[in-house]
This record gives structure tokens, C-alpha cells and sequence, in this order.
């Protein structure tokens, strides 16, 4: 008999959950299934919908009634029991092929008035995301930290539920996730300040900012990236410029970890200057990965194609490798690797920083 596993909001599962772990759902951008890694047809907009409606519970039965106003809204039929029930079977045959007919039943299951989702938290992307966001909080290594960030935040494909944003029962769903997308990012770059080159970080920094410039922390993250890369001017002219937007748009003082900062940054309080890391000997894993003081998450195939670059220069060979992405999704991390993989090779590496005109046009 397999081992039961622990569902993430309370109670076990057994068996058949164990048996349907192959099976992932995701939510954050369209509404798409997998099963071994091959796409289920998830039937059309009414019965999506009772999928999505279930993820959104978390695994808390939700009410026969709430799931007809999630299909119908107010225009549900006469017969909307029957039709509900007739979806959740269609749901329950494409989300488990081959599966005997019973053990579908204890994935989405009937419990008192309606019906509930039975799935493990690292086979459903949102509920994932927010245990690595979870995780990543207790984490006292930054590079730890960075690592389940970066996993998190490579879960998201676009905006949560995408095809259900203008519905009542999802707005306040995509709100929540929107917003700890957004606080992860702002994470993502606190523990990056931490372990990498704040002056590398300026340019996605100011990106980040640009974004929604109402957001505190983000000047703060900001401004202390500057002084910590030597630009004492720039952290302060930063400071004026967050003073000077959230007095025009909103009419009111920085708060008071702006405000703090700023008294930091004018005393050049030792508090705002980096920790420094003690190095860590890197050491060899299987496939040829190394781990360092900051590993890289899952970035094999780009660290093969700078290793296969730099070894072309060794051979009289010129190469080019463009480095794009959203910010705060680690191309300063991969671009630190190349300057690792460089000196490896005793290869001379050259940097420059853009100017934030630039990186506006970028």
C-alpha cells in the first residue's frame, strides 16, 4: 500500500491521490491540464469554469449553488443540477484517462452540498507558488531565499485566470495572486541585493519601479541598490524623485521606511552596506552543474550554451548571446555565471551599465 500523503489544508490523502499525482493543473495564465506531461482537453468555457472554480477553494467544498453562479451567473437553466453534475463527470473522465471510473471520484469529490478539489499542493501551480513564497520567507541564506523565488515565479504564464478576469467570483482570486506575484518580485530583488552586484541590479531596479511607482518598497530597494554600488547622489536624487510622485499622485509623505532610509543614506550609516558572504568552494555534481555561493535553478541549458561559447573563443571562434527576460526572473544571476565561467578560462571579461534612458528604451 502507498504512503499517505498530507493535504495541504488539513487531513490525508490516500491511494488514489497518490495514484493521480502525475496529473497537474494550472492557473496562473490560461486554465490548462496535464497528465504525463501531455495537455487534456479541459472541455469548453462552462465546464473550465467548474475546474477553476474548485482551484480557487483550495480544496474547500464549494456549495452546488456557487458553482451554477460561477457557469451560469444569473441565466442558469432549470435543469443546472443535472447539467453541473453531467461537467463534473466530463471533468473527472479528461483530467484522469485510463483511470477506473471510483478513483476518479475521490479526486473531485461529492462531499454534503457540493463538491471539492482533492489534489496535492506541488501539483497545482498556485498553490505551489504560494508554498515556495511561504518558504522562501524563512529562509535565513539569501541564496536560498533567491532559489524558491526564482522556482516560484517561474510558474506564472501570464495573468492568473486570464479568461475568467472580468467574472465576479474570480476578481477577488486574481487579485490576491496578482498581488503576491508582485511582492515575490520585490522579494526576489531583496535577497538578490544580498548576494549579487547591486550595481548590476540598478537597471531592473528602476524597471520594477517604472512599473508601479507607487510602490514603496521598490524606491527603497532601489535607492539602497545605489549607495550600495557608490552612487550616494543617485540614492538621494532616487529618494526626491519617490517624494516627489507620491506627493503629485497621492498627496502624502514617504512612509516611514522611506523616510528612515533617507536619514541612512545622509549619515552613510554602516547598517545600509552589504554583509560580506564568506566564499564557499565550489564543487562538482552530477551533469557537470556546479554550486557556489549563489547557484543557479534549473538553468543548465543556458549554462551549456555560454560554456560552448567561451570555449569557441579558445578556438579562434566569435559568438553573441543575448540575455532577455522579465525582470526579476534572474538574468543577472545568468549573466554573473558567464563571468564565473569566464574566469575559469581565463578569458578577460569587459562590463558596462546602461543609462536609465536607455533602459527605458530597452
Amino acid at each position: 500500500m502507498s504512503r499517505a500523503r498530507p493535504r495541504p489544508y488539513g487531513g490525508t490523502w490516500g491511494d488514489a491521490v497518490e495514484r493521480s499525482s502525475r496529473l497537474r493543473i494550472n492557473l496562473l495564465g490560461e486554465l490548462t491540464a496535464a497528465y504525463d506531461g501531455r495537455p487534456l482537453d479541459l472541455g469548453g468555457r462552462r465546464q473550465r469554469a467548474v475546474l477553476a472554480r474548485l482551484v480557487v477553494a483550495r480544496g474547500d467544498v464549494v456549495p452546488a449553488e456557487s458553482l451554477a453562479d460561477a457557469v451560469w451567473g444569473e441565466k442558469a437553466p432549470r435543469d443546472a443540477p443535472g447539467a453541473l453534475q453531467s461537467y463534473v463527470s466530463h471533468l473527472r473522465r479528461g483530467l484522469h484517462p485510463g483511470m477506473p471510473a471510483r478513483a476518479r471520484t475521490e479526486v473531485i469529490v461529492r462531499q454534503g452540498p457540493g463538491y471539492a478539489l482533492r489534489h496535492p499542493q506541488e501539483d497545482v501551480d498556485a498553490w505551489h507558488f504560494e508554498a515556495l513564497l511561504r518558504r522562501a520567507e524563512g529562509q535565513t541564506r539569501p541564496e536560498d531565499a533567491v532559489a524558491l523565488l526564482v522556482e516560484g515565479l517561474d510558474l506564472w504564464r501570464g495573468p492568473a485566470l486570464v479568461e475568467y478576469a472580468d467574472e465576479p467570483w474570480a476578481e477577488a482570486e486574481i487579485a490576491r495572486l496578482t498581488e503576491l506575484r508582485t511582492l515575490a518580485r520585490e522579494r526576489l530583488l531583496a535577497a538578490r541585493l544580498a548576494v549579487e552586484d547591486p550595481g548590476l541590479l540598478v537597471p531592473e531596479l528602476e524597471g520594477l519601479v517604472a512599473d508601479e511607482p507607487l510602490r514603496e518598497e521598490r524606491w527603497r530597494l532601489l535607492t539602497l541598490a545605489l549607495y550600495r554600488a557608490h552612487r550616494q547622489a543617485d540614492a538621494l536624487a532616487a529618494l526626491r524623485r519617490a517624494r516627489d510622485m507620491l506627493a503629485d499622485e497621492l498627496g502624502v509623505d514617504p512612509g516611514p521606511a522611506l523616510r528612515q532610509l533617507e536619514a541612512e543614506v545622509l549619515a552613510q550609516s554602516p547598517s545600509l552596506v552589504a554583509p560580506r558572504r564568506p566564499a564557499v568552494p565550489e564543487r562538482h555534481q552530477e551533469g557537470g552543474r556546479t554550486d557556489g555561493q549563489d547557484p543557479l535553478v534549473e538553468r543548465d541549458a543556458e549554462t551549456a550554451a555560454l560554456s560552448g561559447l567561451l570555449d569557441g573563443l579558445g578556438e579562434g571562434r566569435s559568438g553573441l548571446v543575448v540575455v532577455e527576460g522579465p525582470a526579476g526572473l534572474g538574468k543577472t544571476r545568468l549573466l554573473h555565471e558567464a563571468q564565473r565561467l569566464a574566469a575559469g578560462r581565463s578569458v578577460r571579461v569587459l562590463t558596462a551599465r546602461g543609462s536609465q534612458l536607455g533602459s527605458s528604451l530597452a
